[in-house]
């Protein structure tokens, strides 16, 4: 019989586990020429997305809005569908997304430079229209040279304010799921005693013996009376 309360408090991570699975197909299978886009008239019909015109619709969006950076918003919803599982919280969540905004912004801009020319590309190119902008405004005014050390600035900012949560914390989880899924060894016990603890606090182990009727039990002492010695000094007077 299933637990009600734990399945509850799962919720949440399953259906974000599931936005995440359809995020991934949605975004491997963007295609330009599905509608709405505009890379080929007319558009496909029916849709090549695995999706759907849904699928197509949200692939379309993060595609046209920042390229192939599309991909680190689907590592973080599913950094995020981790921690969820693992009840990990997460504090100070406005810079962790500051950091990931920064993070999807400098990928998007050094893809849309820098990026081979792909099929699955919108018509605004690899990093969409954020990388587009970023890479002519930085180029343009900065040079190449002054481009990219503002983009690595503002890169490292990013992964130092979010890297953990993206990264680190993920995968400390999901080792700590795997290693709790492996057979534990059992020690079998020994006649050796207790394992001595690790608690200062605690009193060492104490034996306890029963002493039997059949135990042998020493003799009592034997007192022997102290010989009678004569006085060594002169004895008492005689008085008249």
């Amino acid at each position: 019989m299933l637990d009600r309360q734990r399945l509850a408090r799962a919720a949440p991570a399953l259906f974000l586990a599931l936005g995440a699975v359809f995020l991934a197909l949605s975004l491997a299978g963007y295609d330009p020429a599905d509608a709405p886009g505009r890379a080929a008239e007319p558009p496909n019909s029916p849709t090549a997305n695995p999706c759907g015109p849904v699928g197509a619709t949200l692939a379309h969006a993060l595609f046209t809005a920042i390229g192939w950076a599309s991909y680190l918003v689907l590592v973080a919803l599913v950094a995020a569908d981790v921690l969820l599982f693992a009840r990990r919280a997460v504090h100070e969540k406005g810079l962790r997304l500051l950091g990931l905004a920064f993070t999807v912004a400098v990928t998007a801009g050094l893809v849309q430079k820098f990026g081979p020319a792909l099929s699955q590309t919108p018509p605004v190119g690899d990093g969409g229209y954020l990388g587009a902008l970023a890479a002519l405004f930085l180029e343009g005014q900065f040079g190449v040279a002054g481009m990219l050390l503002i983009l690595a600035a503002a890169g490292l900012a990013g992964l130092v304010l979010c890297y953990d949560v993206l990264f680190v914390w993920p995968a400390q989880e999901v080792w700590r799921g795997a290693r709790s899924l492996l057979p534990r060894r059992h020690v079998a016990p020994s006649d050796a005693g207790p394992a001595p603890s690790s608690d200062p606090l605690a009193l060492p182990a104490t034996r306890y013996a029963v002493v039997g009727a059949d135990t042998i039990l020493p003799p009592p002492p034997v007192h022997r009376p102290a010989l009678a010695q004569a006085p060594s000094g002169p004895g008492p007077r005689a008085f008249a």
